[in-house]
């Protein structure tokens, strides 16, 4: 009866080990969600250098969440500029800390929001601003709902980024098939149809990104545009580019956006022209 006197004893002591360590837990997880979200819930007036650094406790505190770095994001695009600066430290964090991310919704929408960013704001080339987006962009299409409007933003981008790193971002020269470059061409269609659908003020703000994404492929690819692409197809999706601008501008920066692809118009025009002259198919032909 000892025996089994000491198993109760036992077994009662390890119970109430189990509770008690249960109770720390607990109390330890209802302490960190509430300086999580001190660390979140900062307000928008507050400075936005100390806003910054609330969001970077909050990481510190929960690294797989994602709300911190999307707030972070949403401060470095206030001035719709995303420094070369900013660039660096949301990549320090994120770098050290992505292996954590949760792989949800909230994550995909976090990388969909980091390519949009990159896309539309990044202080670099067009070219640079896509190389840097694209591994979000294609983060998110493996993370989002196929039916989504992001899934197919995403899954666009995504296909023109490995077009370039295939054909365009490599030491080694390869022909460019012309499906494969009338694949490119359905996607940006779809997708730009996609942005002409959504009117509102960070709808034009992406669609603008996007048109001068799209315009600077079709400027350097041109010869090979030429080479494989009927000419009433590409001057097509740029005339809708042009005709589709729009007018009523609530920031500067969407005006200087129209105003850097108005500026470019005629270079990208002369010089689509000039590549289907060289290979026989100009609009006098069409």
């Amino acid at each position: 009866m000892k025996i089994v006197h000491r198993i109760y004893a036992f077994a009662a002591a390890a119970a109430i080990v189990v509770i008690l360590g249960s109770g720390f837990l607990i109390a330890s997880f209802l302490v960190q969600e509430k300086a999580y979200r001190a660390c979140t819930d900062i307000s928008e007036a507050t400075d936005l250098n100390r806003r910054i650094e609330s969001y970077k406790s909050a990481i510190r505190i929960a690294p797989h969440k994602p709300l911190a770095y999307c707030l972070i994001l949403d401060a470095y695009g206030q001035d719709s500029i995303f420094s070369k600066e900013e660039s660096e430290d949301f990549l320090s964090l994120y770098n050290a800390q992505s292996a954590s991310l949760s792989r949800s919704r909230d994550c995909a929408m976090l990388h969909y929001q980091a390519g949009m960013l990159y896309i539309n704001g990044y202080d670099e080339t067009p070219t640079i601003r896509l190389r840097m987006a694209v591994p979000f962009f294609t983060t998110a299409q493996n993370l989002l709902p196929e039916d989504s409007v992001e899934y197919m933003i995403s899954a666009c981008y995504a296909f023109i980024g490995n077009y370039y790193r295939e054909y365009v971002w490599t030491a080694s020269i390869q022909e460019v098939p012309p499906d494969r470059m009338a694949e490119l061409l359905e996607q940006i269609q779809i997708t730009h149809t996609l942005f002409q659908a959504d009117q509102s003020s960070a709808g034009l703000y992406n669609t603008l990104g996007f048109y001068t994404a799209i315009c600077n492929l079709l400027y350097e690819q041109r010869n090979v545009l030429a080479a494989t692409v009927d000419y009433q197809q590409v001057f097509d999706l740029l005339n809708s580019i042009y005709a589709n601008l729009p007018e009523q501008l609530q920031t500067e920066t969407m005006q200087s956006m129209v105003a850097a692809l108005l500026e470019q118009k005629d270079l990208y025009y002369d010089m689509l022209e000039r590549a289907y002259s060289r290979e026989g198919g100009t609009a006098n032909d069409t």
